[in-house]
């Protein structure tokens, strides 16, 4: 999917994210999907970042080097934190 979630506002962007990973995701299948939206592509099982059409890194939202990376490519404008069970990215 290519930003399928640009047009929607938050709690409409939650009920997408839910909806795929109970139609697709749940039951075995694999979603791809090019997002800007960090917050919700943290919670994503894997997360590949991209720099120019390129691929600098590949790997969990939890790992530090997945933070590094996106912190890289964003020119250190974020700051990544988790909040209770989730990982977040905020404006630094």
């Amino acid at each position: 999917m290519d930003e399928p979630l640009a047009i929607l506002d938050a709690p409409h962007q939650s009920d997408c994210v839910q909806i795929v990973r109970g139609l697709i995701a749940d039951d075995g299948g694999t979603v791809v999907s090019v997002l800007h939206e960090l917050n919700i592509a943290l919670q994503a099982d894997h997360v590949v970042v991209m720099d120019a059409g390129r691929i600098v890194h590949q790997g969990a939202p939890h790992e530090a080097a997945t933070h590094a990376a996106l912190q890289q490519v964003f020119q250190h404008r974020l700051s990544i934190f988790q909040v209770r069970d989730r990982w977040v990215a905020l404006n630094a």
